[in-house]
């Protein structure tokens, strides 16, 4: 069970960083011909002018070669980051609940009585901005200050003719901690994502006749509270097999 909640949570991440948009016949996107700097870069990163979104979606998990199985859900975002995710077999069963309010992630698993709660991975400090002209390519580097100097927060990649973000790296203490790639962009958004851990832990997502910038309600959004469930660390799925 922790090997597909890893995964789930890992896609957690994923959309408190970024949004996606409804899936039809994709376009080819069109040239961009505006000022490429720090600023507009930042922009133009995914998910960034998406208020909200409600979507079904349909997830693979991957570790390795290995096939982890294939999952439905339903999802609920909004700007800055609150985000719902309830996830679930295509029998029903082995359900997952993934809220996030505030900056804290709590994971719950019913079928356990189990609640893994603490601050997001997600959660941004306070960041600084570069970028670099690469061959095919523009690179928007985001840093952040630590005791010992200056670390990578996190990079992003976009294509010099469409200049839309199609890879994103996320950094934990200088380390490679998730890649992003995103694919069938529609006004800016991408239709689908291949996430990849640190450990070997793979993601593809599909949206399903999702909704943007509709009203959603706060209740969504209610944290869990600690009666009657066993609460742990939130850490013990990241650090797991690292």
């Amino acid at each position: 069970m922790k090997t597909t909640i890893k995964g789930f949570l890992l896609f957690f991440i994923c959309v408190a960083l970024f949004s996606c948009a409804p899936r039809l016949r994709v376009p080819e996107a069109p040239t961009y011909e505006g000022p490429v700097n720090v600023e507009v870069l930042k922009e133009r990163r995914v998910l960034k002018n998406i208020r909200t979104l409600r979507s079904e979606v349909k997830v693979k998990l991957k570790w390795g070669k290995k096939s982890l199985g294939s999952y439905k859900g339903a999802l609920l975002f909004e700007q800055p980051e609150s985000i719902r995710l309830r996830v679930y077999s295509p029998f029903g069963s082995g359900g997952v609940d993934i809220v996030h309010l505030n900056s804290l992630l709590q994971v719950f698993i019913p079928e356990q009585g189990v609640l893994y709660e603490g601050g997001s991975p997600a959660t941004k400090k306070k960041l600084s901005y570069y970028m670099e002209n690469k061959d095919s390519h523009y690179k928007l580097f985001a840093t952040k200050a630590e005791e010992w100097g200056t670390s990578i927060y996190a990079s992003y990649s976009y294509d010099k003719r469409t200049l839309l973000n199609k890879k994103v790296m996320i950094y934990d203490k200088g380390d490679k901690f998730v890649v992003m790639r995103f694919t069938d962009f529609i006004d800016g958004v991408p239709m689908r994502a291949k996430f990849e851990l640190y450990n070997g832990y793979k993601m593809y997502l599909d949206l399903r006749e999702p909704e943007v910038d509709v009203d959603v309600s706060p209740e969504f959004f209610e944290l869990y509270g600690h009666g009657g469930l066993t609460v742990l660390p939130l850490e013990r799925l990241f650090t797991e097999g690292r």
